[in-house]
């Protein structure tokens, strides 16, 4: 039976994708999401229409609510499709 323990989740292959707003671990970022910015919601979304997850985004659990409130108003006013 082998040692399950030896490798941790941090170190998979897999890095982590930078922030684009909000705070950052290492300097303040003052980028502000807005449901009129379609280019900056557009970012977070998959290409059939999904909200990338937080991991994805590597937004804070208030950030990514902020975000899926800004996309869900995007898409009720129609500058957002739903897919």
């Amino acid at each position: 039976m082998a040692f399950r323990g030896s490798r941790s989740r941090s170190s998979s292959s897999k890095t982590r994708k930078p922030r684009t707003f909000g705070r950052s671990r290492t300097r303040r970022r003052d980028i502000e999401v807005d449901y009129k910015d379609i280019g900056t919601l557009q970012k977070f979304l998959s290409q059939y229409g999904k909200i990338h997850s937080r991991q994805r985004t590597g937004l804070t659990a208030h950030r990514q609510r902020e975000l899926k409130a800004h996309i869900k108003y995007a898409r009720f006013l129609a500058l957002l499709p739903y897919k």
